[in-house]
C-alpha cells in the first residue's frame, strides 16, 4: 500500500473513531440529563415578568418545586400536546425530585409570594388555587387527562402572608401513602392575569420511617375534602 492510501485509511479511521466518542458522549450527556434532578436554576421559570416562590416545609430540604409561569391569557391558548409537556416537567425527571410535603402540624401550610420585576408584590385580589388530583383507581402517575378530580379554592391571608393548608385528597388504602398533586395559583398583578403551575407530594411519613415497610389499612380512608 502506497503512502497516500495508508494516509487515507489511517483519516478515515480517524474520522470514524471521531464519530463514534462524539455520538457515545452524547448519549451519555443526554442520558445523565435524563436521570439527574431538574438543576435549581430550571425549576422556577416564567414566560413573562411575573412569577411566585413557593416556601414549603419540605422533608429533603434539597428540592425546592419546578414552577412554570404564564399570562394567562397565553397559557390558555395552549394545545393538548404543549400543556402535557408543561405537566411532564413540572413532575421531575426522577423518583425525590418533587418535594414532599408531610401532613402534619403546620408542615402542611404553604407559603406563596408574589414576585413582579424582581420584587414582591402584593396582589390586586386574592389569588385562586387550583388542586388536581388522579383519581383514586389511577396511580400516582404524574399527570392523567382521562382520570382526575380538581378541587378549587381560594389562598389564605394572615398578616399579609398568603398560605394554603394541604390535604389528604385521594382515599387512603395503606397505613403510609405518598400522593402526587398538580397545583395551579390564578392571580392578578397590576391588571394582568396570571398563572403559575407546580407538582407536589403530599405523605404521612415521617423522617425515619421505612416507606417500604407499609401495610394495607384494614378499613380504607375517604379523601379529606
Amino acid at each position: 500500500m502506497d503512502k497516500d492510501k495508508r494516509s487515507r485509511v489511517f483519516k478515515n479511521i480517524f474520522h470514524a473513531i471521531s464519530i463514534f466518542v462524539i455520538i457515545t458522549v452524547g448519549i451519555i450527556f443526554f442520558t445523565n440529563l435524563s436521570i439527574a434532578p431538574v438543576p435549581e436554576y430550571k425549576r422556577n421559570i416564567s414566560e413573562t415578568n411575573a412569577k411566585i416562590i413557593v416556601d414549603i416545609n419540605d422533608k429533603s430540604e434539597t428540592r425546592t418545586p419546578i414552577i412554570r409561569t404564564y399570562k394567562e391569557e397565553e397559557y390558555n391558548k395552549l394545545d393538548e400536546n404543549k400543556i402535557k409537556k408543561i405537566m411532564s416537567v413540572i413532575s421531575g425527571n426522577i423518583e425525590g425530585d418533587i418535594p414532599a410535603i408531610e401532613l402534619k402540624g403546620d408542615k402542611d401550610v404553604i407559603y406563596i409570594y408574589f414576585i413582579k420585576d424582581k420584587e414582591e408584590v402584593v396582589p390586586d385580589n386574592i389569588p385562586e388555587i387550583e388542586i388536581e388530583v388522579p383519581k383514586d383507581e389511577v396511580d400516582t402517575a404524574p399527570y392523567s387527562t382521562e382520570y382526575h378530580k380538581i378541587i378549587k379554592d381560594k389562598l389564605n391571608i394572615e398578616d399579609g402572608k398568603y398560605s394554603y393548608k394541604l390535604k389528604r385528597y385521594r382515599t387512603q388504602y395503606e397505613k403510609y401513602f405518598m400522593h402526587y398533586n398538580i397545583i395551579k395559583i390564578s392571580y392578578e398583578l397590576d391588571g394582568e392575569r396570571y398563572i403559575s403551575i407546580f407538582g407536589l407530594n403530599t405523605t404521612n411519613v415521617e423522617d425515619g420511617v421505612d416507606f417500604f415497610d407499609n401495610e394495607e389499612l384494614n378499613q380504607p380512608k375517604e379523601p379529606e375534602l
